[in-house]
């Protein structure tokens, strides 16, 4: 394993009413952050037994203000991409994390089909998340 991909190695935790989804790099669905937004609609936390239903739960879920949302990603500040997705969903960070007005260099961005329905269900432009540098 070249010191490169080490580098790109990202672990993050979404807490979502109280539930925790653990995302990683590497797991075709791009940052930890996204990944773990990905791992939060699989799992199909209303049951509704299918994905469309699963995005649309979950877009209400993450549209309540109500709803304690946090990310933590202790191993480098949140890239400037997954920080401007977060935050219009209306994340904190944790202590141990923070955001970034930066991009990840070199390091491709971009999120899951189900993540993208899950944006748009959500108001979130997903074009204009990808256009940030």
């Amino acid at each position: 394993m070249s010191s490169e991909k080490l580098s790109q190695d990202c672990q993050a935790t979404l807490e979502i009413n109280g539930e925790s989804y653990e995302g990683s790099t590497g797991r075709d669905h791009g940052h930890a952050e996204m990944d773990a937004l990905h791992l939060f609609i699989m799992s199909d936390p209303g049951g509704k037994k299918s994905v469309k239903g699963s995005i649309k739960y979950c877009a209400e879920i993450l549209g309540d203000e109500r709803t304690p949302k946090v990310v933590s990603c202790p191993s480098r500040p949140c890239c400037l991409k997954c920080s401007a997705v977060l935050r219009a969903l209306g994340f904190s960070t944790a202590k141990s994390s923070s955001w970034s007005d930066k991009s990840m260099g070199s390091t491709e961005w971009g999120a899951s089909m189900n993540v993208q329905a899950l944006l748009a269900a959500c108001g979130v432009d997903y074009a204009k998340i990808t256009g940030l540098s």
